[in-house]
């Protein structure tokens, strides 16, 4: 080549270069642009409406109808995500729909007891090939500063999406949450928090302060891919029943501090120990060590902090029993059932009125929600058939409650309810 053709070429290349570099970033433009609209045209594949029904309410629940979102997670299962405040805790009837789909009879097939985690089961030869499922964030990935929508159905306004950020992981109420800025609102619930920038569900919409702006939580992808694993394995995904309880002092937030025990088998742990460690694997909050023994691990070796000393010690767990499988007893409106949720001393009663149906009998007689049932006819029950037993074979029932009292506002006071029950049934 001579040295003129030679400059020639070189001098179109310079000249026309920057024309082309444009060009690509122009055609990155248009495909971020589509991307984005693709991520939320997909989101209308996988995501569902959901709607419940609850006659006869457990702790937490409402009786009534509530309305909430969900997305699909297996196609070939049939089974769905969502909020157990959307689902419902126990006995309830539930109906998912896809866009412009018919709803169709749902059963609640998981129940996290600590986490707002349920999982749905509806007839997946009802499922159009059409549907997709949710590609699901299992991995362990900083958020801090993510793109996101916030998909569902927010005041009625079916599938549809609210933008924001992920600000950070924060722990509170007992689980670690995701904080974002995108709009959670009534109907949001239980829809997927997408990430603007791959597509994946990085969380599931769980909550918002009406009060403030901006200030809303989501529970975070890895724990529901947790969840969902244990499952397909056939394995009891529920946390363990842990034996001490963590201190709430925000000074100790960052520090995994005992605040009381629940066992007195530990003997060398002391309120105010540390936990760092289990099975040499470093945690952080209280959910990290939940998630850690789900599953079919029932002991593990913790690593407690007191001052300079580390003290090791191998702890059983016992599970939270699957919820879907409660059952309760009926008495003339009030529910009552075994008490996985509230912390009490395990020694003194084991039932509690999980409802009360306005204007019943039991209503009428000053039985109310959250009494724990420490003794019927002087008999202390043992079991859930014990207790309607007894029930059952008096006329006139004595019953020993104890929680707080209307009349003057103690808390945890014993109460005696005496009447003529009419209708007590087991399911």
């Amino acid at each position: 080549m001579s040295l003129f053709n030679y400059i020639n070429k070189l001098w179109f290349n310079l000249c026309y270069f920057p024309v082309f570099f444009y060009f690509l970033v122009l055609i990155f433009i248009c495909n971020f642009n589509i991307t984005k609209a693709d991520i939320l045209e997909e989101a209308n594949l996988y995501t569902v409406k959901i709607k419940s029904s609850i006659k006869y309410p457990f702790y937490q629940d409402d009786a009534g109808t509530s309305k909430g979102a969900g997305f699909l997670i297996n196609k070939d299962k049939g089974w769905i995500l969502t909020n157990a405040h959307v689902s419902g805790r126990g006995n309830a009837r539930v109906y998912v729909a896809f866009k412009d789909k018919k709803y169709i009879k749902a059963k609640v097939l998981y129940v996290d007891p600590i986490l707002d985690i349920a999982i749905l089961e509806m007839d997946y030869k009802k499922i159009d090939e059409e549907q997709i499922i949710a590609d699901l964030q299992c991995n362990n990935k900083k958020l801090n500063g993510t793109e996101v929508a916030a998909y569902g159905h927010p005041e009625g306004l079916s599938f549809s999406a609210s933008r924001g950020i992920i600000s950070q992981k924060r722990y509170r109420y007992g689980a670690d949450w995701l904080q974002t800025d995108a709009a959670i609102n009534p109907g949001n619930s239980g829809g997927p928090l997408i990430s603007l920038e791959d597509g994946k569900v990085i969380g599931m919409n769980s909550m918002g302060f009406k009060k403030s702006k901006g200030l809303n939580f989501a529970v975070p992808s890895t724990i529901l891919c947790k969840v969902y694993q244990l499952l397909i394995e056939n394995k009891n995904p529920s946390p363990p029943i842990l034996p001490f309880r963590f201190a709430t002092n925000r000074q100790l937030e960052k520090y995994m501090a005992i605040g009381a025990l629940k066992n007195n088998n530990l003997k060398d742990i002391l309120a105010g120990d540390i936990v760092t460690h289990i099975n040499d694997t470093r945690i952080k909050t209280p959910t990290e060590l939940s998630n850690f023994l789900r599953g079919d691990l029932d002991k593990a070796t913790l690593s407690f902090k007191r001052g300079t000393k580390v003290i090791k010690k191998e702890i059983k767990f016992k599970k939270f029993p699957l919820l879907t499988e409660r059952n309760f007893i009926l008495l003339d409106g009030a529910v009552i059932a075994k008490d996985y949720f509230l912390e009490r001393n395990r020694n003194e009663g084991l039932y509690l009125t999980h409802s009360v149906e306005d204007g019943s009998l039991s209503d009428e007689n000053g039985i109310y929600r959250g009494l724990l049932i420490i003794s019927v006819n002087g008999i202390y029950p043992k079991s859930l058939e014990e207790l309607y037993q007894t029930l059952k074979s008096n006329k006139k029932v004595d019953i020993i409650f104890k929680g707080w009292s209307r009349s003057d506002n103690v808390l945890y006071d014993y109460q005696k309810i005496s009447y003529y029950p009419k209708k007590i049934t087991l399911y």
